[in-house]
C-alpha cells in the first residue's frame, strides 16, 4: 500500500482494517479425479507457479499455493501461522484441486507479472468486483451480498461509484472511501484485477464452501445482544443452532442466544447436555443461574451460582456482574413472597 493509502487509516476504526485481513494463499489438499500430485505440481509450474523451499518438515498430502506472488509448496506441518490462508485454517478449510483450478482459471485472466518473493502469506483475501450496475447506490448484487452475510465497513462515506471491495475472510466490503484505497491491495496485487460479478459469484460459491463463517456470526449477533436487538438476533437463531456442538465455545454462544430471546426450555436442555460434557466450565452454571432466577427458582439458581464460583470462573471485574444478578434474585425473591403473603390476607 502506498504513502497515500496509508494516511487513509490514520484515526479510523479498527473495523475498517478487517478489509485487510487474510492472505492470497490458498491451502489444497492432494485430491483429484483427473490428475496425480505429480501431475498437479507440473500444472502449476506450466501456469507459471515457482516452488518455495524453506521448511524442512512436510505434509505432503496437501499444498500452500499464493495466487498473489505464484509461489507454492508442500504442505509445512501445523502451518497456519506461518501461510495465513485466505480464509483462514479451519477443518472445513481445504480446497481440491479440482476447485482450485475453477478459481484459477478466473484469477489468472486479473493477474499482472508477479514478484516471486519469498512468503507464502502474501497479499490479503479481498477481491475487487466491477460492474456498471454497482454505480447505482441499491443494487442486486449489495442485496446478494447481504444475504451472503457480508456487512459494510462501519463510516466508510459513500458508494455507488462502480465498484465493490469485499474480504472474503473477515466478510466485510466497501463502496467507498476505503475500496478505493485498498485498489491495489487485494488478491492479485494489480489494480486491472476487477473481477465481474459473475466471476466472483462462481468463486464465492466454492469458497464458502469452505468457509467457516461462526467466529463472524458470533460477533455480529453479539453486538445485537449488547443493543438488546431482539429481532436481528431472532434472524440468526436457526443458522447459529445448526452449529455443531464440537467445543465449549461453540455450546455457549448457542446459549447465549436462546436465553436473551428468552427460549429457556431449549436453552436449559443444551446447558445440560454441556454440563455433562464440561462439568467444569462455570460459564454453564452461570445460564443455569441467569435461568433459573428469571423462573423464579430461586433454590436453584442460588446452587448453580455456588457451583460457578466453585470452579473459578470470575475474576474480580467480573464478579461485580455476578453480585448484580444475585441482587436481582433476591429481590425477585422478595417480590414473590410479598405477593404470595398480600394473596394470602
Amino acid at each position: 500500500m502506498n504513502e497515500k493509502n496509508l494516511i487513509m487509516f490514520k484515526g479510523d476504526s479498527m473495523d475498517k482494517l478487517e478489509i485487510l485481513e487474510g492472505s492470497a494463499c490458498f491451502l489444497v489438499y492432494n485430491t483429484s479425479e483427473t490428475m496425480t500430485k505429480k501431475q498437479f505440481k507440473r500444472y502449476l509450474r506450466k501456469e507459471g507457479f515457482k516452488e518455495y523451499k524453506k521448511y524442512y518438515t512436510y505434509d505432503r498430502g496437501f499444498f500452500y499455493i499464493n495466487v498473489n506472488n505464484l509461489r507454492y509448496s508442500d504442505g509445512i506441518y501445523k502451518a497456519a501461522n506461518l501461510a495465513n490462508t485466505i480464509i483462514d485454517e479451519n477443518t472445513k478449510n481445504p480446497f481440491t484441486i479440482d476447485e482450485f483450478k475453477i478459481i484459477w482459471k478466473i484469477l489468472k485472466k486479473h493477474i499482472n507479472k508477479p514478484k516471486f518473493t519469498g512468503r507464502l502469506s502474501q497479499g490479503c483475501s479481498t477481491f475487487l468486483i466491477c460492474d456498471n450496475s454497482l454505480n447505482n447506490y441499491e443494487n442486486d448484487f449489495l442485496t446478494f451480498l447481504e444475504k451472503e452475510n457480508f456487512k459494510p465497513i462501519i463510516d466508510d462515506s459513500y458508494g455507488g461509484r462502480g465498484f465493490v471491495v469485499l474480504n472474503v475472510e473477515s466478510m466485510v466490503y466497501s463502496t467507498g472511501d476505503m475500496g478505493e484505497a485498498l485498489i491495489s491491495t487485494f488478491v492479485g496485487n494489480n489494480s486491472n484485477c476487477a473481477l465481474t460479478i459473475k466471476e466472483f459469484k462462481t468463486i464465492w460459491k466454492i469458497i464458502k464452501k469452505h468457509k467457516d463463517d461462526f467466529q463472524f456470526v458470533e460477533k455480529i449477533v453479539n453486538e445485537y445482544i449488547a443493543s438488546d436487538d431482539y429481532d436481528h438476533i431472532n434472524e440468526y437463531r436457526e443458522k447459529i443452532l445448526t452449529y455443531d456442538n464440537s467445543d465449549a465455545d461453540r455450546i455457549n454462544f448457542k446459549v447465549s442466544v436462546l436465553f436473551s430471546l428468552k427460549k429457556y426450555e431449549e436453552a436449559l436442555d443444551l446447558l445440560y447436555y454441556a454440563i455433562d460434557i464440561y462439568p467444569e466450565d462455570y460459564r454453564f452454571y452461570n445460564f443455569l443461574a441467569f435461568i433459573c432466577t428469571d423462573l423464579y427458582r430461586i433454590s436453584e439458581a442460588i446452587k448453580y451460582f455456588n457451583y460457578s464460583f466453585k470452579y473459578g470462573g470470575f475474576d474480580f471485574k467480573g464478579r461485580d456482574l455476578v453480585y448484580q444478578y444475585r441482587g436481582k434474585m433476591l429481590l425477585k425473591k422478595g417480590k414473590r413472597r410479598f405477593l404470595y403473603k398480600r394473596r394470602l390476607r
